[in-house]
């Protein structure tokens, strides 16, 4: 039977057309896969270094909003105490931090100002 279909030259020439066909199917799809992957790849890269970027640029205004906070605070207690205060300052909780606007028009003595703020905690 397979002498009679090889001797069949239209059907073995579609038989073999269709057998290339397949294997080129399968090798553009393996290219296409790879050429896919590696787009894939680049643009996750290209993504994740956005996404990194931003976050850092996110965590640098955090940091700089959070030292432009305390150097406020050090400039008022100095203005209003005329204290040195700087590495007390940089000691504080967040949440101390945001009393010293509410206890620095309270308290005109600064080591009365600077017992109420450590006592909070």
């Amino acid at each position: 039977m397979y002498d009679k279909f090889r001797n069949n030259e239209p059907m073995w020439s579609i038989a073999n057309q269709l057998a290339l066909a397949r294997i080129r199917t399968e090798s553009f799809k393996d290219e296409y896969h790879s050429k896919g992957l590696e787009e894939g790849i680049e643009i996750g890269i290209k993504q994740g270094e956005k996404q990194g970027i931003e976050k850092g640029k996110k965590e640098g205004l955090e940091q700089g909003i959070a030292i432009g906070k305390k150097e406020i605070f050090i400039e008022m207690i100095k203005g209003r105490y005329h204290q040195e205060c700087s590495r007390w300052i940089e000691g504080l909780s967040e949440k101390q931090l945001k009393l010293i606007n509410k206890y620095i028009f309270e308290e005109d003595e600064f080591e009365v100002f600077k017992e109420r703020i450590d006592n909070s905690n």
